[in-house]
């Protein structure tokens, strides 16, 4: 308990900004779920212990130590997101699935990531990125009609046009436009690494993985150039960066990915999901 602020509770009694947010918040959380209620999707309650974590090299679970009645110590984790529980329904037959939850992530702690936080996540079987695309689009503005936004809102300052439809830009195209550079999933790490130098990383080696060059220089020359006044998808992929992605047809090199940014913020991941088991074991 902080001796300066006091327990939340108290402070709920005298502060009506925080009473305001935590009221919106359940606005928010209540229109998220109408809105995929309406569409026709299934909200999936997931199980947070699990006795494996995901795989993505990027995200570090939590993990946490059960004893048994027999006082045996059992390794489980916190998920870091209900990606494999809705995978496994969906290979049950499931097509439409959401699920809004908590999901836990060590090391992330900075002004805009909490090791704890809310993470929604959907599917939708036999569908391509576009209608993803045009799910995020209604999503937001579903919510924002709730709080009375209307087509717009306000964040850090800077008022967001949520209009329909958003700008769409690939990766090779930003890399091109705010770093100077031409990158794709056709460049070699050496070639990368080349690149980064010249940028002034000098750190970058052929000893690093490919997405850890390319990041060294999106997160530094690309992704603080994005426009804060629209909703920005960043699509394309180079395919070393998107292993649970399929690739595009007619060209190998890049996957059916994308990111959404909205004030600059990263705030969605998005892909065709990659469902050749050949194919996924080689990546």
């Amino acid at each position: 308990m902080s001796q300066r602020h006091g327990p939340g509770w108290k402070r709920l009694l005298n502060n009506p900004d925080l009473r305001g947010r935590l009221e919106t918040r359940g606005r928010i959380l209540r229109a998220l779920r109408e809105f995929f209620w309406k569409e026709g999707f299934l909200e999936i309650d997931v199980p947070v212990l699990v006795p494996l974590p995901g795989m993505e090299p990027h995200l570090k679970p939590i993990p946490v130590s059960v004893r048994t009645g027999q006082g045996e110590r059992i390794r489980f984790y916190l998920h870091t997101s209900p990606e494999y529980a809705l995978k496994k329904l969906l290979t049950a037959g499931y097509e439409r699935i959401f699920s809004l939850t908590h999901a836990f992530r060590d090391g992330e702690v900075s002004a805009t990531h909490n090791p704890e936080f809310t993470l929604l996540e959907w599917y939708r079987a036999g569908s391509d990125t576009s209608a993803l695309m045009r799910d995020c689009e209604n999503l937001f503005l579903a919510v924002a009609d709730e709080l009375g936004f209307g087509a717009s809102l306000r964040y850090l300052g800077e008022t967001i046009d949520l209009r329909p439809p958003w700008p769409r830009l690939t990766v090779a195209d930003a890399t091109r436009e705010f770093a100077g550079v031409e990158i794709s999933g056709r460049t070699p790490l050496e070639e990368l690494v080349e690149i980064a130098r010249r940028k002034g990383y000098h750190e970058a080696t052929t000893d690093w993985p490919w997405d850890d060059v390319f990041f060294l220089i999106f997160l530094n020359e690309v992704e603080p150039r994005f426009p804060k006044d629209r909703p920005l998808f960043l699509a394309d992929y180079p395919v070393q960066m998107g292993a649970l992605a399929r690739r595009k047809p007619g060209d190998p090199a890049t996957v059916e990915r994308f990111e959404l940014y909205v004030g600059g913020l990263e705030l969605a991941n998005a892909f065709g999901e990659l469902t050749d088991s050949v194919e996924q074991r080689e990546r």
